[in-house]
């Protein structure tokens, strides 16, 4: 992406919510339609721009993420079962052609809406800055998943954890999917939050109690405010169009992450309730 494209491209009025200097025990307590963050946050005015019409100037190596026209047939979402059984190995498929991986996990997928989650049996949209491997995390989970899914397959040189989101609604989306540049973000820059799953969410005051076994859970990586960050959304992204984001790259001299998050969108006019699904995966390579 060049200076003068960047210059060029339309600039939105966006918050998105960071990390506090305050917040000193990190989880995320995981419930089926519900996700609580002890972390304390606060949104900040950042630099926001709408990446609709250079959508083919972002390129995942280089960016962290890259937006793919991607046409499905497929429209039964309110079928998990269906979605298993027919959306998620194509979806997979497609990543490994577009990465030239040797060998693919899936990693399921999760519904999300701005609505009503209950009613729709969905998980709210997440609306703070965060990567969802940590990079130790990361690489405990690709071993583990490599020995599960690929026992006796020759040890893999590399290996990225993905997601392939797509909305499920019609633009522009009230809380519509950021996405951070990558050459934007220190490599030192991100807090641990470990994820708790949970079928309930804990009572409020258990929140910060010791949790046995709690350092090798798995865990995502949070951020304090950066002003030099640069985000971008796609104004005009529909349910024909994916976007590939990195969860982690084991290649650090690619784009190996991509801070993301939902933000509220006040520049957009007769916006729509935003539903959409995040198909994750990992990728691995001889």
């Amino acid at each position: 992406m060049t200076v003068a494209k960047l210059a060029n491209a339309r600039q939105v009025d966006a918050n998105i919510g960071y990390l506090l200097a305050s917040s000193t025990i990190n989880r995320r307590f995981c419930a089926p339609h519900e996700d609580v963050n002890t972390s304390q946050y606060a949104e900040y005015p950042v630099n926001m721009h709408d990446g609709s019409g250079l959508e083919s100037r972002f390129k995942a190596d280089v960016h962290g993420f890259e937006l793919i026209r991607n046409p499905t047939a497929f429209t039964a979402w309110d079928d998990v079962a269906a979605i298993a059984r027919d959306y998620e190995p194509a979806q997979l498929e497609i990543v490994r052609q577009m990465l030239g991986a040797d060998r693919m996990v899936n990693l399921g997928h999760a519904l999300r809406t701005s609505g009503n989650a209950v009613e729709r049996d969905m998980k709210p949209a997440a609306s703070e800055a965060h990567v969802d491997f940590e990079t130790v995390a990361a690489r405990t989970y690709a071993e583990q998943l490599y020995r599960e899914h690929h026992a006796g397959a020759p040890p893999y040189s590399r290996f990225v954890a993905f997601s392939f989101w797509r909305p499920l609604t019609p633009p522009p989306h009230d809380w519509p999917l950021a996405v951070c540049d990558f050459r934007s973000v220190d490599p030192d820059e991100g807090e641990r939050n470990v994820l708790v799953w949970c079928d309930e969410i804990p009572a409020r005051d258990t929140w910060f109690d010791p949790i046995e076994g709690e350092e090798g859970f798995p865990a995502a990586f949070i951020f304090h405010h950066n002003p030099d960050h640069r985000w971008w959304y796609f104004s005009r992204m529909t349910p024909e169009d994916t976007l590939f984001i990195k969860f982690h790259d084991s290649d650090h001299s690619r784009a190996w992450r991509c801070p993301h998050s939902a933000f509220r969108n006040i520049a957009d006019p007769d916006v729509t309730t935003r539903e959409s699904i995040e198909f994750r995966g990992m990728a691995f390579f001889d």
